[in-house]
C-alpha cells in the first residue's frame, strides 16, 4: 500500500468528526535490557480529509479511509516546537516536519505517577501547555489473546454484541480494532478510562471485516483547547500493550 495512503490514515487520528481542527500527542515509552526508549508523536490536520469516514459512538471512533490519491491526506500543519519534561527536566523536543512530529530517544525513564509536561510554542497551532500524568502497568485479561508468539489469536465475537475488554490495573487503555482490504484501511479506537471497557456493536458492524488486528495499551490521557483547536494529549506503558488477530462474525 502505498505510503500517501497510509499518511492519510495517520492523519486521520487526530480527527473526532465534526469541524472543529484537532491535534494530537502521544507519549510512550518502552522498558527492557536496562534501557528505555521514550517516543512522541503529534499530528495537527485542521480538517479530515473527505476520503476518511468518522462515525463515532460513546468514548470510540472508527475511521474507515477509503482513497489512493496522492492528494487525499491532509495537510500537517504546525504548533511549533513541542517541548515534554518530566520530574528531572527535558526528556524530549521535537521540531516539525513534513509528516507531523515524530522523535524516539534513549532516556531515563519516568514511574508511574509521574507528571509529564508538554508545551508548545505555537505557530498554525497556538500555543499550548498540557499536563498528564504517566501510568502505571496494566495487563489484559479479556479477550484472552495467545501470547505465546506475536499477533496470537484472541477468539471470535460477534458483531452483534458489543466487544468487552477488561484488565488489572488503575489506568486507562486505549483500545484498537484494525484492519484493511484493497484499497481500504479501517480500525476502531477507544479511549477508556477504566475497566471494563466495550467496543459498541454498532461500530463492529460498520467495520465489516471477518479478521482484525486487536490492540491494547495502558494510558492516561488528557484534552484541551488551543484556540480554536481541540488538542488530545496521551502518555502510554508500552510494557503493557497487546497485539493479536481477532475474528468477527455475524
Amino acid at each position: 500500500m502505498r505510503f500517501h495512503f497510509v499518511l492519510l490514515f495517520l492523519s486521520c487520528l487526530a480527527c473526532g468528526g465534526g469541524t472543529t481542527p484537532r491535534g494530537t500527542v502521544a507519549l510512550g515509552q518502552l522498558c527492557g535490557g536496562g534501557a528505555c526508549r521514550s517516543t512522541a508523536v503529534a499530528i495537527f490536520v485542521e480538517q479530515t480529509s473527505s476520503d476518511c469516514a468518522v462515525t463515532s459512538a460513546g468514548s470510540c471512533r472508527l475511521l474507515d479511509c477509503r482513497s489512493t490519491s496522492p492528494d487525499a491526506a491532509p495537510r500537517q500543519l504546525s504548533a511549533g516546537t513541542l517541548k515534554v519534561a518530566g520530574p528531572r527536566g527535558r526528556l524530549l523536543e521535537l521540531e516539525h516536519m513534513r509528516g507531523g512530529y515524530g522523535v524516539v530517544e534513549d532516556l531515563q525513564p519516568w514511574s508511574a505517577g509521574h507528571e509529564l509536561t508538554i508545551t508548545a510554542t505555537g505557530a498554525t497551532v497556538p500555543r499550548f501547555s498540557a499536563k498528564v500524568v504517566a501510568p502505571g502497568e496494566s495487563s489484559l485479561v479479556a479477550p484472552a489473546c495467545d501470547t505465546s508468539r506475536p499477533y496470537g489469536a484472541c477468539g471470535t465475537f460477534s458483531r452483534s454484541s458489543d466487544l468487552v475488554v477488561r484488565w488489572d490495573g488503575p489506568t486507562g487503555a486505549e483500545l484498537r480494532l484494525n484492519g484493511r482490504s484493497p484499497g481500504r484501511l479501517a480500525a476502531i479506537f477507544c479511549d477508556a478510562d477504566s475497566s471494563p471497557a466495550s467496543v459498541p456493536a454498532a461500530l463492529l458492524r460498520r467495520l465489516d471485516l471477518g479478521e482484525v488486528v486487536f490492540g491494547f495499551t495502558p494510558q492516561n490521557r488528557v484534552t484541551l483547547p488551543a484556540g480554536d483547536w481541540d488538542v488530545a494529549v496521551s502518555a502510554s506503558n508500552t510494557a503493557g500493550t497487546r497485539f493479536g488477530v481477532l475474528l468477527l462474525d455475524d
